[in-house]
């Protein structure tokens, strides 16, 4: 089955649909600071695997953003683009329980800026996409 970039925020398994249903739920919500990222949108994601299709490249491709952040900063600039205070989170150093979590995922995307002609996000380009291309239902409070 075929899903559009929107039905991809709406799951319940994306991060940003689960960020939401906690803001919403007005539940806890923290960041760990040392888990670092290299975000991407749905929307710049696309993008690049549909350009791969018609391309005869192999081996291994990281398509991610091109800045590595921690969690932390990723949850502030969410909580920012929904107009709520950074201090509505809180922003934990250590993982605590979680650390079955690797700290830190960054993908290199040397490889992949070369071969696409798609260019690969920062950080502030892939959560601006993440919004501007979310419904409206999706961003309510």
């Amino acid at each position: 089955s075929s899903s559009s970039a929107s039905d991809v925020y709406k799951r319940q398994g994306s991060h940003f649909a689960g960020l939401m249903n906690t803001i919403r739920a007005n539940k806890s919500l923290w960041f760990v600071t040392s888990e670092v990222r290299t975000p991407i949108d749905v929307v710049s994601l696309s993008r690049a695997l549909l350009e791969l299709v018609d391309t005869d490249s192999n081996g291994v491709l990281h398509v991610a953003g091109t800045e590595t952040v921690d969690r932390g900063v990723i949850g502030r600039a969410f909580l920012a683009k929904l107009g709520l205070p950074a201090d509505r989170a809180e922003y934990l150093t250590t993982q605590g329980e979680r650390t079955n979590r690797p700290e830190n995922i960054s993908l290199n995307v040397s490889r992949a800026s070369r071969v696409l002609k798609t260019a690969l996000p920062d950080f502030r380009t892939a959560i601006d996409r993440a919004f501007d291309h979310a419904q409206p239902d999706q961003t309510k409070l």
